[in-house]
């Protein structure tokens, strides 16, 4: 189960495809679901361990992914530059600038999959990014 939380305060929790709310310490205790690493097509169901924001998970060979619903994709990016940092030039309001200032330091996204909310293609599907900083950097 993946945890959110909403504009209420209330937490969103993912269990098997569908999201419902329960309290974050519920969430936490049974949050099992695997996602596959778009770089290594490891499995892993390893959050962070309360460093980010985001829906979370962290891969054997580096990689972190993290999810939020698309209209949140800021929170995503947020949280990147939380865990890698930002070129300064790159520090503008705008997203992708944001993104670009991550690939400035050898950070490399690559987008996952999309975890379905309930019903299916509602606004809380969640949008999965994964992250990798690169070796030579």
């Amino acid at each position: 189960m993946a945890v959110m939380e909403n504009d209420l305060g209330s937490d969103l929790a993912h269990r098997g495809g569908t999201f419902s709310y329960k309290t974050r310490n519920e969430v936490n205790a049974v949050d099992t679901s695997e996602w596959v690493c778009r770089w290594c097509s490891g499995r892993t169901s390893t959050p962070m361990d309360g460093q980010v924001i985001c829906v979370s998970r962290v891969c054997q060979c580096g990689a972190i992914a993290l999810a939020a619903p698309a209209h949140d994709f800021d929170e995503v990016v947020d949280d990147a530059i939380h865990l890698f940092g930002i070129a300064d030039e790159y520090l503008t309001p705008f997203d992708w600038d944001r993104v670009a200032g991550l690939e400035q330091l050898g950070v490399n996204m690559l987008e996952g999959s999309v975890i379905s909310g309930q019903p299916s293609g509602s606004p809380h599907d969640l949008r999965v990014f994964w992250f990798r900083k690169d070796a030579r950097h």
